[in-house]
């Protein structure tokens, strides 16, 4: 629940606007008979009693005072996400929020205890300072455990007397993340949704649309799935997993050309209809990314560790390395394929 006065005095608060603007603001938040009542009254004293008395409540549930929920949610958002910066925030966690959502991570090394527990408690009780509470039900806890013993598999966190969930996988922005660490979960989620959608290339192609029409809609009804976030997990998945979304590319081709498309025909036929194919247009997207990467002022700080910085005081031999990336060391296979490593290889072999 959320107490629209501490959300309406906060953004006075933040945004200091003046009384003008808030009796705008006001009328905005308010439905239109409401706003109509108080036309022609706008002695400055009577609309302030106005707002203490209609608006200054604990709880408010006319669906008049959700009309500007999302700016509210977002003000309160903001200073929570500021009280865990300035009391919680270590090198080994971090804490993001979506507008309604927040998703806190952190890193636990071996014989340390986890901070989580200490973390959850102090946002509830800052949720509770501004009458809000954290929903324990509604909450999902997801552990990435791959120890041999196992030892925070089973941990347990309490909100007020109710035990948050701790799931094997749960879905993020879109993204399918499970208790193993791979993509084994997602690519089936993605797999399965985008053959649901195969139906609508047959019934279009029955109802007469030419094949260039055909792979408009596959680019921008199918692939688009299949391409979602692809920088985060398309080169950290199994041959098995690859292969499985380039069946479902075949198959669509299949239906618009009206033959069997093997795999020895794929790329042929890709070319024919003048279509990327699905690995490449994974390549490419992984290049534009890379490209926006290194311009970005908010990110590029997470390729700053491994560009090459070349100083002109230095003789000619140590400038002859051509390179402007240096690669990530990596001791594991998985690491190796994960984004940032996968990122900064590219950059290094093509930039």
């Amino acid at each position: 629940m959320l107490s629209h006065g501490v959300a309406f005095q906060s953004k006075v608060e933040i945004i200091r606007v003046s009384q003008l603007s808030l009796l705008s603001f006001y009328f905005e938040y308010l439905d239109r008979p409401a706003a109509n009542k108080l036309e022609g009254q706008l002695d400055g004293n009577f609309i302030l009693n106005h707002i203490k008395k209609e608006l200054y409540c604990d709880t408010c549930t006319k669906s008049s005072c959700t009309k500007l929920a999302c700016l509210l949610f977002i003000v309160l958002i903001d200073k929570v996400l500021k009280s865990f910066y300035e009391n919680c925030k270590t090198d080994m966690n971090t804490m993001k929020a979506f507008v309604d959502d927040m998703c806190i991570a952190e890193v636990v090394k071996y014989n340390t205890l986890p901070s989580m527990p200490m973390i959850i408690n102090h946002i509830n009780d800052t949720l509770k300072k501004y009458k809000m509470c954290l929903n324990a039900k509604k909450s999902n806890i997801i552990v990435i455990d791959n120890s041999r013993k196992k030892s925070y598999s089973n941990i347990k966190i309490v909100v007020d007397g109710v035990d948050m969930p701790v799931l094997d996988n749960c879905k993020l922005l879109g993204i399918t993340i499970n208790k193993k660490g791979d993509w084994s979960n997602h690519v089936n989620n993605i797999y399965s949704k985008a053959s649901k959608k195969l139906y609508m290339i047959r019934k279009l192609k029955n109802a007469g649309f030419n094949k260039s029409q055909l792979v408009s809609v596959y680019s921008a009804h199918i692939r688009s799935i299949l391409e979602y976030s692809c920088i985060l997990w398309a080169f950290n998945i199994t041959k098995e997993d690859m292969e499985k979304l380039n069946s479902i590319e075949r198959r669509v081709l299949s239906i618009i050309t009206g033959n069997y498309i093997s795999k020895n025909r794929h790329k042929n036929v890709c070319v024919k209809l003048k279509l990327t194919s699905l690995t490449s247009r994974h390549t490419i997207l992984l290049d534009k990314f890379s490209k926006k990467l290194i311009k970005s002022d908010r990110f590029k700080h997470w390729l700053a560790p491994y560009k090459i910085v070349r100083k002109t005081s230095y003789s000619s031999r140590y400038n002859r390395n051509k390179f402007n990336f240096r690669l990530v060391s990596c001791k594991y296979e998985r690491y190796r394929r994960s984004t940032i490593p996968t990122l900064v290889k590219h950059l290094h072999d093509n930039h």
